[in-house]
């Protein structure tokens, strides 16, 4: 099947997922994957898979990306993260679309297990993000964290199929993303000029645990849902009190 397709996974130390991972794009005409310096079997079982593999030092996420893009030659991407797989529906619905050149760019549904559950509520799904598009139509957001796929052009929902996410089957594996993901958002409202203040440390952690627990029906996803609550206002928590301790420079350079 040529699709004129690359499948892309951003990888660093994944070797329990990457491999669903790369299956789950067998229809792609290449895959690449770049890790950002792995310690364990990531790279080896991307090589297993006759994966294009390149090494970059991971520095942040838009610019792991961006490097991707640059190896590609063919006219449509799929982005992928190493810890996600795509639904045998979904993969027959991009095929589908791709043939039809319906769009510019594809929105693609997500749905994340949380400590071994999928979580429906919380403003957690639906989640669409942008994941299949053409290489000359897009490019990167600046964002170094949470960072989006741009297409100047069309851009439609495939509304059947989901990509499923393992984010985080424990607490030790999400307290270890935390301290990466909550540096990177500092530096980033940092490098904007923001600063942190008492309020933004304690109301609008509490906020967010009411907007997601609550207001968003998180409640309903059982235990999970009321630690991925507590979890996600300590995330708010930490992004700032870094983002303070920036401004105060309480840090090493």
């Amino acid at each position: 099947m040529n699709l004129n397709l690359t499948g892309i996974i951003i990888s660093l130390n994944a070797e329990k997922t990457i491999e669903k991972a790369i299956d789950s794009l067998s229809f792609c005409n290449k895959i690449i994957v770049v890790d950002g310096g792995s310690t364990d079997k990531t790279k080896e079982i991307a090589q297993k898979k006759k994966c294009v593999l390149y090494e970059r030092k991971f520095d942040n996420f838009r610019n792991q990306r961006n490097f991707a893009l640059s190896k590609v030659n063919t006219e449509w991407v799929i982005f992928l993260d190493a810890d996600e797989t795509l639904e045998e529906g979904l993969k027959d619905e991009i095929i589908k679309e791709i043939k039809n050149n319906s769009a510019d760019g594809f929105l693609l549904n997500r749905l994340s297990y949380f400590l071994n559950k999928p979580i429906y509520h919380g403003g957690w799904y639906p989640d669409y993000s942008l994941r299949v598009f053409k290489r000359k139509k897009a490019r990167i957001s600046e964002n170094i964290v949470h960072e989006k796929v741009i297409v100047e052009g069309k851009v439609k929902k495939i509304k059947k199929g989901k990509i499923i996410h393992y984010t985080d089957p424990d607490l030790f594996h999400y307290l270890k993303k935390l301290n990466l993901y909550t540096e990177l958002s500092a530096k980033e409202l940092f490098k904007k000029g923001k600063k942190a203040n008492f309020f933004d440390l304690t109301l609008r952690p509490f906020y967010f645990f009411m907007r997601m627990y609550i207001f968003k029906l998180g409640f309903l996803d059982g235990m999970q849902g009321f630690i991925l609550a507590i979890c996600s206002a300590f995330h708010t928590f930490m992004k700032y009190a870094k983002l303070w301790s920036l401004n105060k420079k309480l840090f090493y350079n």
